[in-house]
């Protein structure tokens, strides 16, 4: 019976229905893949390709990052190193500079007291014209030596034969304000000075001319102590915290490196340059650098006073230009030092030198204060000599290291 039949239903294998006919949703449609899902699987694909790369570029960033940090921590290290170890050499240097000098203070005693009266109220204070004086312990004193003999690189001992120290300076700086003084001494100075016997026996210390100072010695830091010791005691007992003599033949060496030094003619020097009149500027290298600085005679009055007027133009001038190149390029210092190491002795070391270039810094060279030890100039039985005015010199050492206390 047809209406007893259960309504039909699709065959479940082959979706169709009994009479044969297509369904409205074919089966087989189901089982395809739809075109949305195949764009899904591939962006799927692309996202992951895409966020592996991403992966690598951030995995990559931070290994920079990592890498310039290290080194970043190595440049600090190495500059808190190299500060430390200037911080350590400038500090070493100064107390080893200081504690070179054989005085602390001046004994500022004159010699002739009924010139003007003072007192000595303790090691560091005078009182003079009733006015108080301070010893100015911040002070640096340099004794800088020329001297005329040909090679300070070989030693030569014996009585007067190791050359003489014909210009004389004491380099003042104050380590505090960094002002600067350079102070001529006369090579004709009468004063005492360590005399040896030609068998090598120390004779004690005799008066005669500073120059001869040097003579006495082994012509390197002997000589160069003597010297000390000789220029200390004419200033009464100065602390003078160390020396540097160099060979005058050498100072071509030191105007070249920096390409010479200008200077503006003091005298007229035509006998030995057609050129060279009086009032003009000439750039002094090589060999007219000695014959600037070392000719005396027939030159204005052929006194040693003129050519040290000369010798301290020529310092000061050279002191300026080299100094001013140096700041620019500190590598100048070891440059200069080789040059001239074979033409110089001097008890100087290197951490003192740091020290000292240090206050360089603080130095203003256009206003470095020259002065020269007061006195007079007479002939002698040989040669001539310079006294100095005691009262005028006294008052000079109170001016150049003490600070008045009004």
């Amino acid at each position: 019976m047809m209406d007893n039949h259960n309504t039909p239903e699709e065959n479940p294998v082959s979706g169709q229905d009994p009479d044969g006919q297509q369904p409205v949703h074919p089966a087989i449609e189901l089982d395809e893949p739809e075109p949305v899902m195949i764009e899904e699987k591939k962006s799927s694909h692309e996202e992951h390709h895409h966020h592996h790369h991403r992966f690598r570029r951030r995995k990559k960033k931070k290994l920079a990052k990592y890498i310039a940090l290290g080194i970043l921590i190595v440049l600090l290290v190495l500059l808190v190193t190299a500060a430390t170890a200037f911080f350590v050499l400038r500090t070493s240097g100064r107390s080893s500079l200081f504690a070179q000098a054989n005085e602390v203070a001046p004994s500022m005693q004159m010699t002739n007291e009924s010139i003007e009266p003072q007192e000595i109220l303790d090691a560091y204070t005078v009182k003079y014209k009733g006015k108080k004086y301070h010893y100015n312990q911040n002070i640096v004193t340099i004794l800088v030596m020329g001297i005329d003999k040909s090679s300070l690189s070989e030693e030569e001992e014996g009585s007067g034969k190791a050359g003489q120290s014909d210009a004389n300076f004491l380099l003042t700086i104050d380590s505090e304000t960094g002002k600067t003084s350079l102070i001529a001494i006369s090579r004709d100075t009468i004063t005492d000075i360590h005399i040896i016997g030609a068998t090598g026996d120390s004779l004690g210390m005799s008066k005669a001319q500073l120059a001869l100072g040097f003579s006495y010695g082994d012509g390197r830091d002997i000589s160069c102590q003597y010297m000390v010791d000789a220029v200390s005691k004419l200033f009464y007992g100065l602390p003078i915290h160390g020396y540097c003599a160099i060979d005058l033949d050498a100072m071509p060496i030191l105007a070249d490196t920096f390409g010479g030094v200008e200077v503006t003619l003091l005298h007229d020097m035509t006998w030995l340059y057609p050129d060279w009149t009086e009032g003009s500027n000439v750039l002094l290298k090589g060999n007219a650098v000695t014959k600037y600085i070392r000719t005396r005679y027939h030159i204005a009055d052929g006194t040693n006073e003129k050519r040290m007027e000369r010798q301290k133009q020529f310092l000061m001038a050279f002191i300026k230009k080299a100094m001013s190149e140096v700041k620019n390029d500190f590598t100048l210092i070891g440059t200069l030092y080789n040059a001239i190491s074979d033409d110089m002795v001097t008890n100087i070391s290197f951490s003192e030198i740091t020290y000292l270039a240090t206050l360089a810094l603080k130095m203003d060279f256009s206003s470095i204060d020259y002065v020269s030890v007061p006195g007079t100039t007479k002939e002698g039985n040989l040669y001539m000599e310079f006294y100095p005015d005691e009262k005028a010199f006294y008052e000079l050492i109170l001016d150049q290291f003490y600070t008045c206390e009004e």
